[in-house]
């Protein structure tokens, strides 16, 4: 709904993307499972870990307010 045009997207568009200013509490809670992802990435990097990056999501909905969108 924010973007000039289908193709192209702008720096000012970005701008006015409306990101939560999240306390460092919550920073840190996601830092912590994207380590978690790496560090497993590095020594197993056959396996894909789908319930960290679903924390995550789950994380990132709550910092949004959509934490009653479906799962």
């Amino acid at each position: 709904a924010h973007r000039r045009s289908n193709i192209h997207l702008y720096p000012d568009d970005w701008k006015k993307l409306p990101i939560p200013d999240a306390p460092k509490r919550q920073q840190q809670a996601v830092v912590r499972l994207v380590d978690e992802i790496l560090a497993g990435e590095k020594s197993v990097p056959v396996s894909y870990p789908h319930e960290l990056e679903h924390e995550i999501d789950v994380l990132i909905k709550n910092y949004y307010g959509f934490d009653d969108l479906p799962k």
